[in-house]
């Protein structure tokens, strides 16, 4: 089960009404869903932290298994995570199904505009102005949501 569900009305309620309806809205969740896990997702060991006391501690983070449960060498870096959506920390997982929702937002957005001209103009001189954001493939401010839960930053230390 996704964390995003597209068939859920809770879910739902987090996307406009028009996107709510729209036909394509079946696969662009579970895009969005793997696209926002995989900014997350570090593969390799990075767990150990040298904290600035010359102490080691370790981030909190996941590591996700094959189908026959053993580890596969790849975390992600997410506290309250887990790979079952109902076994989340419920406050994670509301702040996922948020970020889920404002990338599916900005993609649907991006498919209404052509993706390079920001604004162009006619007339005895023609200028085009081309977006800045036009390759991005998350919304300006992303990662907002799961920010708390993020335990890929460095330890801060005062």
């Amino acid at each position: 089960m996704p964390y995003f569900d597209a068939e859920d009305n809770e879910h739902l309620k987090l996307l406009p009404s028009e996107l709510r309806a729209a036909d394509e809205l079946a696969n662009v969740p579970a895009e969005a869903e793997a696209d926002v896990l995989a900014k997350y997702t570090v593969r390799g060991d990075e767990g150990l932290v040298d904290d600035g006391f010359g102490y080691l501690t370790t981030r909190t983070r996941t590591q996700l298994k094959d189908a026959s449960g053993n580890g596969i060498g790849v975390y992600i870096y997410l506290d309250g995570y887990d790979e079952t959506p109902a076994q989340a920390e419920p406050n994670f997982a509301a702040a996922l199904r948020r970020e889920i929702a404002s990338v599916i937002r900005w993609r649907f957005k991006q498919r209404q505009r052509d993706p390079l001209i920001s604004s162009a103009s006619s007339g005895e001189f023609m200028s085009k102005t081309f977006r800045g954001d036009s390759e991005n493939a998350f919304p300006p401010g992303f990662g907002r949501w799961l920010r708390p839960y993020d335990t890929r930053r460095p330890l801060e230390v005062l």
